[in-house]
Parts: structure tokens; sequence; C-alpha cells
């Protein structure tokens, strides 16, 4: 019997927390999620051999799909939309300057 033309499909899972900057750190990268998550706990699966990596909740829904960084880079990869999102979140709870105080 010969080897198979492509590898086992086999799936990397880890469980990661969700930092307050609404980020999952996974082989020394951060990947985004919508904000409003932090501190809550997510797993991380990437398949061998795929550019792709997805981001779930323990109830297993999909919160995020990106493409995977180089192992180690250091690289922070968020959604043009989990940005927008985030920045909204911002400067909804941050206050803003009143008046004309110098």
């Amino acid at each position: 019997m010969g080897l198979p033309e492509l590898p086992f499909p086999a799936c990397d899972r880890e469980e990661r927390v969700v930092s307050r900057d609404a980020l999952v750190e996974f082989e020394s990268n951060r990947y985004g999620v919508p904000p409003g998550r932090a501190g809550a706990p997510v797993e991380v699966r990437a398949r061998l051999g795929e550019l792709q990596l997805e981001i779930y909740t323990p109830s297993g829904h999909r919160i995020a799909r990106h493409r995977r960084a180089l192992s180690g880079a250091g690289q922070t990869v968020r959604t043009p939309e989990h940005a927008s999102m985030l920045e909204r979140a911002v400067r909804t709870t941050t206050p803003q300057p009143q008046g004309d105080d110098p």
C-alpha cells in the first residue's frame, strides 16, 4: 500500500482565554475575536497543512477564522470587521473630554 497523497488531516485544538483587547494567543501570534469576550474561554483549531485557523466558543460556535501567521512571528491578525467593532466598543466606553479646558 502506498503513501496517501495528502497528509492525515490532523487538527491541533488548544484552549485559550480571550484577552481584554479581544485577542487570542496561538503559536506566539495573536488573533482577533469580536469584542465583549474578554476572559471567555475559546478553542483554537488549526488543521495540519491548512493556511487558516478557526476560533470556537465552548458550545462549538465559530466566532473567527483567520489566515494562519507563521509560528513564532509575533503577528497580530484581525479581520477588518473585528477591528471596527473593537474601535466602536472603545469609543463608547471611553469618556470624551468636555468643554475647552486646557
